[in-house]
């Protein structure tokens, strides 16, 4: 049997695909939660953290660690909460340069962790019924939208509907 390059390149596609989408989460922990009350805002975040651990076949105890920070907030009822990632020792608005599949599985399972386990404990009784999300996808330039469609494409796949805003943002509800 003979293999084109384009359907040796559809497999390839999909074998990673499946890669991206069945990784499991990494264990995580709940870090802190805060109101913050700041000049008729009333913000409320949670911080939730994990740690990665990639290993190298060759050199398995070499393996590598890093941990990652975790933010949901909102600062009315009326706004989506903000979910927003980081390693450690990074900038939420940069690039991770961290290309573990499992790390997106992670903050999904955190935030439907925050939607089961923390939601219904909160004080604020409308803030309680918001069940819409956004993520702002870091772009390598301006304009860039590939992180944004791969994003879109990884919630699908959780079961997840997201809606592009203006090329910035997803908003999804879980």
């Amino acid at each position: 049997m003979k293999i084109t390059r384009r359907q040796l390149r559809g497999i390839i596609n999909e074998a990673l695909l499946l890669e991206l989408f069945d990784s499991p989460p990494y264990d995580f922990t709940i870090d802190r939660d805060a109101t913050i009350n700041d000049r008729n805002r009333k913000t409320v975040f949670f911080t939730y953290v994990f740690t990665t651990k990639i290993e190298n076949s060759l050199t398995p105890e070499l393996a590598e660690e890093e941990s990652y920070i975790v933010t949901i907030n909102a600062y009315n009822p009326q706004d989506p909460w903000n979910v927003a990632f980081r390693t450690y020792d990074g900038d939420f608005l940069e690039s991770t340069l961290n290309y573990d599949v499992s790390v997106f599985s992670t903050i999904v399972a955190i935030v439907k962790d925050f939607v089961k386990n923390q939601l219904p404990n909160l004080e604020n009784e409308r803030m309680r019924h918001i069940r819409t999300f956004e993520v702002e996808p870091t772009a390598a330039e301006e304009g860039d939208t590939r992180r944004l469609r791969l994003y879109q494409r990884m919630l699908r796949n959780y079961g997840i509907n997201s809606q592009n805003i203006d090329d910035k943002y997803l908003e999804f509800q879980v």
